[in-house]
């Protein structure tokens, strides 16, 4: 409330006054009429009231969203934080899943290659380690 505000209403409740002191104020400001005294006086608390609560709405307004927009780009942030996350993930669970599978096809041949060998009694360092049949290259020297 402004100051203006609370002195008008200060004088007007503050008890005491004669009532004609307070009927010829009251014409004074209705132009000759009290009732007009009086709806001045109300229109003017009114209008003030509309702009201070309009002032605080307007104040209460920024600060939601202020707090809606933080909000969002948190939500926004985190969203995009765990999506690259979860895509980290994946893409390391393949080249888990490939190495993995690497290691079992070598594991394979040098199983597959030592069985036969001790099959056939065979000396491993031959050839025969390097058959037709291995998923490995050769290597030539």
């Amino acid at each position: 409330m402004s100051e203006i505000s609370k002195e008008i209403l200060s004088l007007v409740q503050t008890g005491g006054k004669a009532a004609d002191k307070m009927t010829t104020a009251l014409k004074a400001l209705g132009d000759g009429s009290m009732q007009g005294g009086i709806k001045r006086i109300a229109d003017f608390f009114q209008k003030t009231g509309a702009d201070e609560g309009f002032k605080a709405g307007l104040e209460s307004g920024k600060i939601k969203g202020a707090l809606y927009t933080t909000a969002a780009f948190a939500t926004v942030g985190v969203t995009v934080f765990v999506g690259n996350e979860i895509r980290k993930a994946i893409k390391k669970n393949k080249e888990n899943k490939a190495l993995k599978a690497e290691g079992e096809a070598i594991l394979k041949v040098i199983e597959d290659n030592i069985v036969e060998a001790e099959n056939n009694n065979e000396d491993c360092s031959t050839d025969k380690a390097h058959s037709e049949n291995s998923n490995l290259p050769r290597e030539e020297n």
